[in-house]
């Protein structure tokens, strides 16, 4: 199903702030975004370049890592895309040269490779030219995620946002020529292809190649890169998302987010109504039916069946690279109409999924989140493993400003997110401080830091888990609010340096029940899911193949949640059952902070009268 592009770009309700207009301050976030940065300074660009060379019959200047990246099976080759778009935005954040450098060496090879030869293409594999000749003859064997053995969507799809991201963030003008007659080569190989071969070729994973050609029509004014774009609608999964039926099971997952991603940049370009309930419905199903309690979602890379995530849990639950994926949609839906129930959501997988998925001390990212009882996260090697969750991992944690604040023009700024963080709302002549210890507690001030009278309005999220009426003070002096349907408080001014909102949201410990299953529950304080520490893995080496200690289940009467889980002395964030655990009560911690320890995050609750 193809639609009629509109000549004119909808006007969105709210638009993100660039990487560089919001710094993070000490907190959380900032920890793992100077982790990711220390790791990426550790990589050399050449390794990655290694196959880009090799395809085109020049000796590579580096060896490939290990990992995926040393596979012949089309895997190699994977991370360097990833690898740009994290350096240009690592330059955009930090303005660290060598950022800059390295984004640049990457672009000047990838040109000397391009001009191997005469089509525009950029190859990773010296057999994938005579599979994309097939393919543009309309001779297409699907074998996912490959086409024709060794050719993927997916791969063109990064590489061209890694162009335009070092155009887009590092001023670097060549970058956006390769993007340009690389995108030309995608228009010319399927230039001859029928409907038919076209949603064929559309059932293999071909990432959010119409994403990245939106976007390159966003850069270069050339339309025809987002009408190709329109092409890659793949309708046996979104006709069936545009008239609101649940299709997902069974279905790759990570397959399917970048589509959707790209459906969406679609909408914004055409303001089809069609696309942007295409994408609506896909977040809403997602979220509400295929969540994990910690943001995630995927059984072994797949969708399962809706509101059943509990019970069949493994060692290959959360795929990161969903969560990475389904977090970017999110940013874009919240800007074509602010809403609260996207900035739950996102908090709930920033602070429990994402953070949960890097081991801060070295940089390293994990593939799946396993949530089994007894089982532990497997990190990365920093040269050897190179998942594809490894590739979004360099980015993830480079992004973690990109949600907290939102503005339309110069009179509404919405905060969205806590997190101690500075933002420079340059329309409005306003720059602002937000100071908060998140999530150790609900206390946070958005403070005026410089800026001439403006009058505007400030929208502060209020937060699904909030316990009690929250109290905001103006300047200290208590205001009155409401909260309106979007779930924001909003409180119109005219700010002025030295003015500040004081916001203290109640955060207090409660029960959460699966979807589907009310008698498997989680447990959580604030947006932070609590887990079972189940103490040290065995094997740190192979830790989910040895011998696991007894799964615990709950135990529980009508006791309120308060009275059987006590917080540890000197602790905020650490928890001690009272009676309620079998075989034994554990010590709950959040679930981020758990990365080398067995987790128990799920239980089977059982009522009895007496507790035990």
């Amino acid at each position: 199903m193809l639609h009629c592009t509109i000549p004119t770009t909808p006007i969105l309700p709210a638009s993100s702030f660039k990487l560089d207009e919001v710094r993070l301050l000490d907190g959380p976030l900032k920890q793992a975004q100077d982790a990711d940065i220390r790791y990426l300074l550790q990589l050399n660009p050449d390794a990655f370049l290694n196959p880009y060379l090799r395809a085109v019959g020049l000796p590579p200047k580096a060896p490939f890592y290990g990992g995926w990246e040393s596979r012949n099976d089309g895997n190699a080759g994977e991370v360097l895309g990833h690898y740009l778009t994290a350096i240009s935005d690592a330059w955009a954040i930090t303005h660290d040269p060598r950022f800059k450098q390295r984004a640049d060496h990457i672009v000047d090879e990838l040109e000397t490779c391009q001009n191997r030869r005469e089509d525009g293409a950029l190859f990773y594999d010296a057999r994938l030219p005579e599979a994309w000749a097939q393919i543009s003859q309309g001779h297409i064997k699907v074998d996912n995620p490959f086409l024709n053995g060794i050719a993927t969507w997916y791969r063109v799809h990064k590489i061209l946002t890694g162009l335009m991201d070092a155009h887009r963030l590092c001023r670097n003008q060549k970058a956006l020529q390769i993007a340009i007659k690389l995108g030309d080569w995608a228009c010319n190989v399927t230039r001859n292809l029928s409907a038919e071969q076209w949603q064929t070729m559309l059932e293999a994973e071909f990432g959010g190649i119409n994403d990245a050609l939106v976007e390159l029509t966003e850069q270069t004014e050339n339309p025809k890169y987002a009408e190709l774009a329109l092409r890659f609608h793949h309708n046996k999964v979104c006709d069936p998302l545009a008239a609101r039926n649940d299709n997902l099971a069974g279905l790759h997952a990570n397959t399917q987010i970048p589509k959707i991603i790209g459906e969406a940049r679609i909408y914004e370009r055409t303001g089809d109504p069609v696309e942007r309930a295409i994408a609506e419905n896909f977040w809403s199903t997602v979220v509400r039916h295929h969540t994990y309690a910690i943001g995630g979602t995927s059984k072994s890379e797949f969708f399962g069946l809706a509101d059943r995530y509990a019970e069949d849990l493994a060692e290959d639950d959360c795929e990161t690279c969903c969560t990475y994926n389904m977090q970017k949609l999110t940013r874009r839906l919240f800007t074509w109409g602010p809403r609260a129930e996207y900035g739950d959501w996102y908090e709930k997988a920033q602070y429990n999924h994402i953070l949960g998925s890097q081991y801060q001390e070295t940089g390293m990212m994990t593939y799946f989140v396993p949530l089994k009882s007894g089982l532990v996260r497997k990190y990365c090697t920093p040269f050897d493993s190179f998942w594809c969750c490894v590739a979004t991992g360099m980015e993830n944690h480079l992004l973690h400003a990109n949600a907290i604040y939102y503005k339309h023009l110069d009179d509404h700024l919405w905060v969205n997110l806590f997190a101690p963080s500075e933002v420079d709302w340059t329309e409005a002549g306003l720059k602002l401080r937000q100071e908060t210890q998140f999530p150790q507690n609900g206390a946070v001030v958005i403070r005026v830091l410089s800026g001439s009278e403006h009058k505007a309005a400030i929208s502060i999220r209020m937060p699904a888990w909030s316990t009690g009426k929250p109290t905001i003070k103006l300047s200290g002096k208590l205001k009155d609010y409401t909260v309106n349907s979007d779930g924001f408080i909003t409180i119109t001014h005219l700010w002025r340096a030295g003015d500040h909102l004081d916001i203290q949201f109640g955060m207090g410990l409660r029960i959460e029940p699966a979807p589907g299953n009310a008698g498997v529950v989680s447990l959580a304080y604030g947006p932070l899911v609590l887990s079972g520490d189940m103490g040290d893995p065995i094997s740190t080496a192979v830790p989910n193949d040895m011998p696991s200690p007894p799964i615990p289940v709950l135990t529980l009467d009508k006791r309120p949640i308060d009275d059987w889980l006590k917080r540890l002395d000197g602790e905020t964030l650490a928890f001690r059952s009272v009676n309620a655990v079998h075989p034994h009560d554990l010590i709950f911690r959040p679930f981020a902070e758990l990365r080398r320890r067995r987790t128990a995050t799920y239980f089977k609750a059982f009522r009895t009268a007496s507790g035990r």
